[in-house]
């Protein structure tokens, strides 16, 4: 039996997928996580990502945490980015939970479509 849970934000999702890198895996999803660090004199970019797919689908959830300022790192502005994507186009968190959880059944479904 599969419990639903409502994953409220892109950060739980995040943080869900992070936990469970490897019980993904082990289910037969192709995943990788991509870190982001990156930066010169007046802008700083560092985070991660997670990149699967899913059927035909390609999903994208991270974070980026971003530093940027013109002349004076003391007065710099922060701030930080999540994202939770489907096909490059936002999607709502407890959709991409409810797909992992139930990703055995679901499959078994897929395949039996492409055979009948």
């Amino acid at each position: 039996m599969t419990i639903f849970v409502k994953m409220k934000t892109n950060k739980e999702i995040y943080g869900y997928i992070n936990k469970n890198f490897d019980k993904i895996k082990s289910l037969g999803i192709e995943i990788i996580k991509e870190e982001n660090h990156w930066g010169d004199r007046y802008h700083s970019e560092n985070g991660e990502e997670f990149i699967f797919r899913i059927f035909s689908d390609e999903y994208r959830i991270g974070y980026c945490y971003t530093t940027e300022d013109s002349d004076d790192w003391a007065q710099a502005e922060c701030y930080e980015s999540n994202w939770c994507c489907k096909n490059d186009i936002h999607t709502k968190p407890e959709e991409v939970f409810n797909l992992i959880e139930s990703y055995h059944q679901l499959n078994r479904e897929f395949k039996l479509k492409q055979v009948l």
